[in-house]
């Protein structure tokens, strides 16, 4: 669950440096922000890394859903690290957002330690 959390804040700051330019202004966050923002190889290890630890935790979840979200994030990723529109790349966003709340609503309805039965 820790994992899962962490990897959820790391993706959130992630695409809050891209979109949010306040985000810099955080005490010790502005170098982080820009090497993001540069979407360099730093930043594509920022964003691939806690996209493949959130997935790790979920692997107990209905595996439809879980490949869902894989797609979701792999969609985000590559949206955002080719020249894709942007309106396509804010589209996969929207998506895995959706995906990732229906996935913590059907942890949370099922117990901790219970496999997510949403669908």
């Amino acid at each position: 669950m820790t994992l899962a959390i962490i990897s959820l804040v790391a993706l959130a700051f992630h695409c809050g440096a891209m979109f949010f330019s306040g985000v810099r202004s955080l005490p010790g966050l502005s170098m982080p922000a820009d090497v993001i923002r540069d979407l360099g190889q730093i930043s594509q290890i920022a964003y691939w890394l806690p996209a493949a630890a959130l997935l790790m935790t979920l692997r107990r979840v209905w595996p439809p859903l879980l490949v869902l979200e894989g797609a979701a994030l792999l969609a985000v990723g590559i949206t955002m690290f080719l020249p894709i529109g942007l309106s396509i790349h804010l589209g996969t966003i929207a998506v895995s957002v959706v995906v990732t709340v229906v996935l913590v609503v059907g942890f949370v309805g099922s117990g901790s330690h219970h496999r997510a039965a949403v669908g």
